[in-house]
């Protein structure tokens, strides 16, 4: 879907964290990081539209004050990953 936005150049979009205006990408990074906290869309979707991959959604949530809501069970998994992965790159 494409969505055509005109903003007057003499506007500058300021959300609480930016000191001198937003641009474009900015813009359309704070739009994202809103529909992903709504649950409008996914972090796969959000990655889509910003064009970037899973460890650049990380920062750019954490930059936006989102973290992610990990389960216990989640966070093990992740960990045991972590661990084997580490192992196996230890054992070249």
């Amino acid at each position: 879907m494409e969505i055509v936005l005109t903003i007057p150049d003499d506007m500058r979009v300021a959300p609480r964290h930016a000191k001198n205006g937003v641009g474009v990408r900015n813009l359309l990074e704070y739009i994202g990081v809103e529909l992903y906290k709504a649950d409008a869309i996914t972090g796969p979707q959000l990655q889509e539209m910003l064009g970037i991959d899973r460890f650049e959604l990380d920062g750019v949530l954490k930059a936006h004050g989102v973290f992610l809501d990990y389960s216990p069970e989640e966070l093990a998994r992740e960990a045991e990953t972590s661990r084997l992965l580490f192992e196996a790159h230890a054992g070249k």
